[in-house]
């Protein structure tokens, strides 16, 4: 990747200058970027870097570091009804998205001092975007590596580091939104097609008013090799009404793997419901969801909620918080492996949000976790976590950050090599934006 690094650059510089010299109706770019310094402290947690990704509540052990996150964006507007888009993150790998400080770079790729930063140049997003009324109806055709997430983002949500994209959206009125969608969740070897793990999805969405939307969306996960097909049919909706915010989204699964006397037929679900409500300058929330879980494997059913919500053999540094700072990014889940959504658990979540200041806002948040299915002999506990962030604007573009979170560990852990303990994650740094 870094031979290409000055190539880029370089295209970056040119188009960045022959911009000045564009006149307003001609073609607009824009440049920008962000770094990100962050501070981690891990207590009572073993396998931080393990793959594949074992990551448990175990006493004394602990981790301390720094990384820097480094991003370049180039956003083309080429005409009023054609873009392309350009999005640059340093990282040591393609799903790291980090640099380790003290990680340097020498020949033999060894650290030492006085070294470069051992971090490559990784497209997190590659794409381009038509708008227009070709057909009638105004469309838009959406093409390349992008974030993206279905709905209220149980069932998909892979907004981190994106999947590869082909999108074509319909409008046939200011309300109704119509769609299909192919993405490339896993691709194992280009030359074989049977190994890939596709998506295929159609979609619906519809505007009730200018504050609640509704939608309804259904996806074809298909693997040839393990001959999967699963359907996953997703209802959601979200808005505000009586003063109050809301989401809620329902997924039922369908289809099966397998042939034969080894066929198994997919019955998982996932059900999510939040609500909110502004007690100014306070907003008050709770949630609650239930991903389906199985704990009969010796039948032909497969009742677990299958979710697609990022790699489970990414570093939970790299990872996205979805609901809780530790039991959902950093430790193993119920579903037996890292990044995994909802499935097999049920959590219960209040909360609230408040900006005591112009330029600080603070928020906390109390789960209660546990499995929603357990083999004979697992306890269903996975315990009680409390997280807590702040954010503080320290200049223009320049802000603070703060998150914290302690997860007291249930029985459930004891079940899968872990010990008894509580776990304390503490992540702190600088968010540069220009």
């Amino acid at each position: 990747m870094k031979k290409y690094l000055a190539i880029v650059l370089s295209l970056v510089l040119v188009l960045s200058i022959a911009a000045l010299s564009y006149a307003a109706d001609e073609p607009q770019i824009k440049l920008n970027g962000k770094i990100v310094i962050r501070g981690w402290s891990y207590s009572n947690v073993t396998g931080l870097n393990a793959s594949p990704y074992t990551v448990v509540p175990n006493k004394k052990d602990s981790a301390t570091f720094y990384t820097t996150n480094g991003y370049i964006m180039l956003d083309a507007k080429v005409a009023d009804n054609v873009q392309g888009y350009m999005e640059l993150e340093t990282g040591t790998s393609p799903q790291s998205g980090i640099y380790w400080w003290g990680n340097g770079n020498q020949a033999a790729g060894s650290t030492g001092q006085d070294s470069k930063a051992n971090a490559n140049l990784w497209f997190r997003q590659l794409w381009l975007q038509y708008s227009g009324a070709g057909i009638g109806i105004p469309t838009v055709l959406k093409a390349g590596h992008m974030p993206i997430s279905l709905g209220e983002k149980q069932f998909l949500n892979n907004e981190r580091f994106g999947d590869d994209v082909i999108m074509l959206l319909l409008m046939p009125s200011k309300e109704l939104t119509a769609g299909l969608v192919t993405l490339k969740v896993n691709e194992v070897d280009i030359t074989n097609n049977s190994d890939d793990l596709d998506a295929y999805t159609g979609l619906a969405t519809y505007k009730i008013d200018k504050d609640s939307t509704a939608g309804a969306n259904l996806t074809l996960v298909k693997n040839d090799i393990s001959d999967m097909k699963l359907w996953n049919l997703g209802l959601h909706a979200n808005g505000k009404a009586a003063g109050l915010s809301y989401a809620a989204e329902l997924d039922w699964q369908m289809g099966n793997m397998g042939t034969g006397a080894a066929e198994m037929k997919f019955k998982g679900y996932g059900v999510m419901a939040k609500v909110g409500y502004m007690i100014n300058p306070v907003n008050i929330r709770a949630s609650a969801a239930m991903g389906s879980g199985d704990d009969d494997a010796t039948d032909k059913n497969m009742k677990q909620f299958f979710t697609i919500v990022g790699q489970n053999t990414t570093s939970p540094i790299a990872r996205s918080t979805h609901f809780t700072q530790i039991y959902e990014r950093t430790v193993i889940t119920a579903a037996g492996t890292g990044s995994t959504g909802i499935s097999n658990t049920t959590y219960f979540n209040l909360g609230a949000d408040v900006t005591p200041m112009a330029d600080l806002s603070l928020s906390l948040d109390a789960f209660m976790l546990r499995a929603t299915k357990a083999a004979a002999g697992v306890k269903k506990d996975l315990g009680n976590e409390i997280d807590f962030k702040a954010n503080y604007k320290l200049a223009k573009n320049l802000n603070y950050f703060f998150d914290a979170g302690y997860f007291m560990t249930g029985d459930f852990y004891k079940s899968v090599g872990g010990k008894d303990e509580n776990v304390t994650q503490i992540m702190h740094g600088l968010s540069l934006t220009f």
